[in-house]
């Protein structure tokens, strides 16, 4: 790639990366910004933009070089790498448009600038590139490598998360055999959460789902069930978000169960 007829040359390119279960991503060209050409001073690797919307995560890497000699070109190659949030287990994201990719300067010039946007970040992760430079004379012989790392780009986990935080039963045994059970359901997330069903399970049989409204995030709200009395020595559960609509910042945590008899 041929770039820019400038004392000092610009490309900026989209690239996005799809980590485990996110959606297909998206990427566009990004305008040249030729005001930076003159404020190129030395080696480096930026984050020049994180954005951390919900709907708009994205992130801009900036790499720039120095020429060291009349007559040469340079090179640069960006490789994105990601790591789930609070910890340091960093790997390498493949297939990346326009990552894993010699860019490569118009001979003579002065400097280059390298952009790469990644569209699309998953939640809960890190990101940051690792930029490798090289420098060619006017024979085409490589005569200097080097290598910078970004700072990362953190993106928070704004998912719901719904918990059973309590359930018991109450006003005992009535004449047509049911009881009343009440749990409260609880979304200790950094996000909303859409409507979801609860469901209960007595003496192995899992009872109608109820449909709870959407929580905000921090919110709780009691639910009552009405169920046969549960055979004693036998397991009650409470299940939230039973038919797996919502996505979670942990599915692990939706069951509540207690032994038989339920307190209240």
């Amino acid at each position: 790639m041929r770039l820019a007829l400038m004392p000092i040359t610009l490309i900026a390119a989209a690239a996005v990366a799809a980590p485990a279960a996110v959606a297909a991503p998206t990427g566009s060209a990004m305008p040249a910004d030729r005001a930076s050409a003159a404020k190129l001073v030395a080696l480096g690797a930026k984050v020049e933009a994180c954005s951390t919307v919900a709907d708009a995560r994205y992130a801009v890497f900036k790499g720039t070089m120095p020429s060291i000699g009349a007559g040469g070109r340079m090179e640069m190659r960006f490789a994105l790498y990601q790591s789930p949030k609070g910890t340091l287990a960093w790997s390498h994201v493949q297939n990346v448009d326009t990552f894993d990719e010699w860019d490569l300067s118009d001979t003579g010039v002065s400097g280059f600038i390298v952009k790469k946007r990644v569209g699309n970040l998953a939640p809960a992760t890190v990101y940051r590139t690792v930029v490798s430079y090289r420098w060619r004379d006017a024979a085409g012989r490589i005569t200097r490598r080097a290598k910078r790392i970004s700072a990362p780009c953190s993106q928070p986990d704004t998912r719901p998360d719904l918990v059973v935080r309590a359930f018991g039963a109450g006003g005992g045994k009535r004449a047509d055999g049911l009881m009343t059970y009440g749990a409260v359901v609880a979304n200790r997330g950094n996000g909303p959460s859409a409507a979801f069903n609860v469901t209960f399970t007595v003496n192995g049989v899992v009872g109608a789902p109820q449909r709870v409204a959407a929580l905000a995030a921090g919110q709780r709200v009691p639910i009552t069930f009405k169920a046969p009395a549960c055979t004693a020595g036998s397991t009650v559960q409470v299940a939230a978000d039973s038919s797996a609509e919502i996505a979670e910042a942990n599915e692990a945590n939706n069951v509540l169960q207690r032994p038989c008899p339920v307190g209240s």
